[in-house]
């Protein structure tokens, strides 16, 4: 036995509206890109090296814990001073 398939159709009022309101691929892209500037923007002021060695005292003053990586507080500085354009790079990139 064969059986058709069915449609479902949903009743829109004011059909055709939705169509007029829908923004372009090409909109779409200009407001995604206007987020992403602004989340670029953001970021390279979080790795300016006056915000990064602000974070830095503020973890020292709470104690921090080493991360992850075992890295502690003590050993940060350090690190970062040999591999800071690789962590910069990925910071700014959203990769890290």
């Amino acid at each position: 036995m064969h059986q058709m398939s069915r449609q479902l159709e949903l009743p829109l009022e004011n059909e055709g509206e939705a169509l007029m309101n829908q923004r372009s691929g090409e909109a779409l892209t200009a407001a995604q890109d206007s987020r992403r500037a602004g989340t670029d923007r953001l970021m390279e002021a979080v790795v300016e090296p006056g915000n990064v060695l602000a974070a830095l005292q503020r973890v020292r003053q709470n104690q921090g814990s080493p991360g992850m990586d075992g890295m502690t507080v003590d050993e940060l500085p350090g690190y970062l001073a040999a591999h800071w354009d690789t962590v910069r790079a990925y910071l700014l990139a959203g990769t890290y």
